[in-house]
């Protein structure tokens, strides 16, 4: 959330600065080449809409999914090293957090030391503020956009220890597998996001939505008739690509459906209430399905009725973004 508030604000130079500081200046130059010099010109508006666009997906989505890599490595290890000094039990599944708690003095001081763009300089004379009221329908069609992302994002946390506890894989399997699905994500998000700025902010996340309702049981059916390690690196990759799509232009679209004033408050609303109702609760809603209906491909119906939800609400920001043009 602390990265929606700053990465919306930042414009070219900014986030060419930022990367650096990050250390991850390379793909931004690559990227940021095709955001900026390709299908969106280079002004205040556009710019500020492909900083959402990179500040949001790179920033946000990228360092998210590098604590994906990072907890499930440190997971794997745990589980290859079980028998190790208990004080080391009780420790190595901590440094994930740890690493996560290093990233917020990173943001403070890169939101202390970037300029606001001249579409947020300019906003600040202006009246208004998110008004629940009159932007209901953004904050709706917000949420609902937020649903399939945070369920799948979700599934693919809970997915090692349904291998472990439902598949009765190895504990190694799981989340060597998790692991590899937070690199592809951790690669193909910046990707998606700009390919966003050139086919559009929905087509590669309808895509996806369809992608996961028509295959998301098959998928899950087809690894629980015969568990192993290589169909679940397969299943794994279907969800981190089809989450990668749907995640990487998924900023900016949030974005552009609030006007600047309201733009912070109406993202973190929604992102906060999207992920704790509909995220939070997958987990056990994978588990309670499984435990009612005996289907090991049970959590499918979860995603499925995410997939149908986020559908309808692409439907909705695509008319509300054309409508704004």
């Amino acid at each position: 959330t602390a990265f929606v508030g700053l990465s919306s604000r930042l414009g070219d130079s900014d986030l060419t600065t930022a990367a650096k500081v990050l250390g991850i200046g390379v793909p931004w130059e690559d990227l940021g080449t095709a955001a900026f010099t390709g299908s969106v010109p280079r002004t205040t508006s556009d710019v500020d809409k492909a900083a959402a666009a990179f500040g949001l997906a790179c920033w946000r989505r990228r360092i998210g999914m590098l604590h994906v890599v990072v907890a499930l490595f440190f997971a794997y290890q745990f589980a290859l090293f079980a028998l190790i000094h208990v004080k080391a039990r009780f420790l190595l599944p901590m440094l994930p957090f740890l690493c996560g708690l290093l990233l917020y003095p990173l943001c403070v001081y890169i939101r202390l030391h970037v300029k606001e763009t001249a579409d947020f300089e300019a906003a600040k004379h202006w009246p208004g503020f998110l008004n629940l009221v009159s932007q209901w329908r953004s904050v709706a069609t917000a949420i609902g956009l937020i649903v399939l992302g945070t369920a799948a994002v979700y599934t693919l946390v809970f997915l090692p220890s349904y291998a472990i506890r439902s598949l009765h894989l190895p504990a190694s399997y799981g989340f060597l597998a998790g692991v590899v699905t937070g690199v592809l994500q951790l690669a193909l998000v910046p990707v998606f996001g700009a390919l966003s700025d050139r086919i559009g902010r929905t087509a590669a996340p309808t895509a996806a939505a369809i992608a996961m309702l028509l295959g998301s049981w098959p998928a899950l059916s087809w690894l629980s008739a015969s568990p192993s390690f290589a169909r679940l690196v397969l299943l794994q990759a279907f969800l981190g690509l089809t989450t990668a799509a749907y995640m990487g232009s998924m900023p900016a679209l949030l974005a552009e459906l609030f006007p600047v004033r309201a733009r912070s408050a109406g993202l973190s609303l929604s992102y906060a209430v999207g992920v704790a109702v509909f995220g939070g609760i997958a987990p056990f809603v994978h588990a309670w399905l499984i435990l009612k209906t005996g289907d090991p491909a049970a959590p499918s119906f979860y995603l499925v009725a995410a997939a149908v939800v986020s559908l309808v609400a692409l439907v909705v920001a695509q008319r509300s973004l054309s409508a704004a043009r």
